[in-house]
């Protein structure tokens, strides 16, 4: 019976570590230039239904760097309306989800988004979002100079 139970507890072990796992092995394929077996491995990590969030923003992170921006935003999407994920870590996926409009060309969804997340905090991450969709917007210089000197 304990030989079962040791059995059972490392393979419990295995599953609930195995996104992290498929994680570092993402890494390290990104980190040697591979990004497609980059992305293999991060949706490894994502189908096994417990990646950790920043795990999830990643993969989403390097489908907008190989062109799947719609697959991104899928993705982005899930994060922002998890009710169990903080509100911080909604914030992040918001910003990268304005990446994704971009990608999109839906250059006024990401505005609305970047505008909207600046009026619950700012980041130097969002301010460079908000600032680049500006720019992308057509917004007149003045008002993207005023918006920068804030």
């Amino acid at each position: 019976m304990k030989w079962i139970l040791l059995i059972f507890a490392i393979g419990l072990l295995i599953w609930w570590i195995l996104p992290t796992i498929y994680m570092i092995q993402g890494n390290k394929a990104y980190g040697n230039g591979g990004t497609k077996d980059a992305l293999r491995w991060y949706e490894k990590a994502q189908k096994t239904g417990h990646a950790s969030v920043s795990c999830r923003i990643t993969y989403a992170l390097l489908l907008l760097r190989d062109g799947r921006p719609e697959e991104a935003e899928r993705l982005l999407n899930q994060i922002i309306r998890d009710k169990s994920i903080k509100e911080n870590k909604k914030g992040n996926a918001r910003i990268y989800r304005c990446m994704a409009y971009t990608k999109e060309n839906r250059i006024e969804d990401a505005y609305e988004d970047a505008m909207e997340l600046l009026e619950k905090g700012k980041s130097t991450t969002l301010y460079a979002m908000a600032g680049y969709v500006m720019l992308l917007s057509g917004k007149p210089d003045a008002e993207i100079l005023d918006f920068c000197e804030e």
